[in-house]
């Protein structure tokens, strides 16, 4: 990754990264089972996410303590158009991604 690019971009580059490495569960119920089960890390949420999707996110967020991130247009930049919320399962992408988005590190 350039040194030049915007923190958006290098977001953008890892979250890509973390789905080809396989960290990334995409899909409201298998969500919700890496939150349950203490997988994930970071919650993403598309910031186009309609209402009832983005509140069900946000709240799960909120319960499971997990770090939650607004990213915009993030299908495209997972490579999977129409995701709208995915979970990170890796504890070293999760902490430079919200390091980036100029959040504290996951515990």
């Amino acid at each position: 990754m350039s040194p030049s690019q915007s923190p958006k971009a290098k977001i953008k580059a890892y979250l890509s990264l973390a789905a080809k490495a396989g960290k990334l569960v995409l899909g409201q119920e298998a969500i919700i089972q890496a939150a349950q089960t203490k997988r994930a890390v970071l919650l993403l949420l598309d910031e186009l996410a309609g209402k009832n999707s983005a509140d069900r996110i946000k709240r799960l967020a909120t319960y499971h303590e997990i770090p939650l991130l607004l990213v915009e247009d993030l299908g495209k930049g997972i490579g999977r158009q129409g995701a709208i919320a995915a979970a990170l399962q890796d504890k070293g992408l999760g902490g430079v991604i919200l390091m980036l988005a100029g959040q504290e590190e996951p515990n």
